[in-house]
């Protein structure tokens, strides 16, 4: 590819180092200089001003700097920079975390099949860790409602080949690249959660339009997870059942039965917290209040 209709999207959210070294490994692993654009989510840090201040001082040419004017979450933060992309008639665009490093060809090995076929949706890289391990390994089907609550896949996923593309149906929301006509014609992401289940969401709707999500062992990146979100978080599990439940109701048709499944998942916090899994205990009771009035709303009330 020769890069002049493509552009990579970055979004940052206070680990503004992360961004820089993200960008860092696209300048070593692409030799063309492609448009990377940065949007960065409203950091309550001085984020936007460290960055503006790196990439000024190394000259970089082919850099765009966003702010958004409020957090809205992933799907918001991402499609601020989709709109921007989708005004400069870039055709395919690469979506990633901060907390990404490409490694060689992975760029080109990314856009490859967007190239070949105008079928597909979304193709997804082969995830490593800084040890060389897989970290997320792709879906052939629709998670099911155990593994939702569970946390834990059900073991059936099919061996997939590793020396060619595969169609898939999950994929991990930590690096994508998109035929941006297609994204735009599902309407990029719903913005309707802030963190967690885009990737079911955007699954399902490309699903239902006959799109293909592929999976592209050739092109490796190494994801550094957690350090956006932290982990063994309350809040970020009051966002996962949150987003959990919209999506249940819009996607899936449930409505009566979320209360079931918030009462569940409440319990399955609760015990969380009797044994000591979160750093704090801070916003328990409005984790509890805030989920509860989601779920009510969305069984009685629909969606807003």
């Amino acid at each position: 590819m020769n890069g002049k209709n493509s552009a990579i999207l970055i979004l940052n959210y206070i680990t503004w180092e992360k961004t820089v070294e993200c960008v860092e490994s696209i300048m070593d692993s692409f030799s063309i200089e492609i448009p990377i654009v940065i949007v960065d989510n409203h950091s309550p840090n001085d984020s936007y001003a460290k960055m503006k201040e790196v990439f000024e001082k190394r000259a970089y040419q082919n850099i765009v700097l966003l702010q958004t004017e409020s957090n809205g979450g992933f799907a918001k933060g991402n499609n601020f920079g989709l709109r921007y992309l989708k005004e400069k008639e870039i055709s395919y665009a690469i979506i990633t975390n901060n907390d990404v490093i490409f490694t060689k060809e992975s760029i080109n090995q990314l856009f490859a099949p967007l190239e070949a076929d105008d079928g597909i949706l979304l193709v997804n890289p082969k995830i490593m860790d800084a040890d060389g391990g897989v970290t997320t390994k792709p879906y052939d089907y629709k998670q099911t409602l155990k593994e939702w609550i569970t946390g834990r896949p059900d073991d059936k996923c099919a061996v997939l080949d590793e020396n060619t593309v595969s169609k898939i149906y999950s994929f991990s929301g930590c690096c994508l690249a998109v035929n941006m006509q297609n994204f735009a014609g599902i309407g990029f992401f719903d913005e309707h959660t802030f963190l967690y289940c885009e990737e079911a969401i955007v699954s399902e709707k490309a699903n239902r339009q006959g799109l293909d999500i592929v999976y592209n062992p050739k092109a490796v990146i190494v994801h550094n997870h957690g350090t956006t979100t932290g982990k063994n978080s309350l809040y970020t599990d009051k966002e996962f059942l949150k987003s959990l439940l919209y999506y249940l109701r819009v996607y899936e048709n449930m409505k009566f039965s979320l209360v079931g499944i918030w009462a569940i998942m409440i319990t399955k916090f609760t015990l969380k917290a009797i044994l000591k899994k979160y750093h704090s205990m801070e916003g328990y009771f409005s984790c509890v209040a805030e989920t509860f009035s989601r779920c009510w709303q969305l069984t009685w009330k629909g969606t807003d």
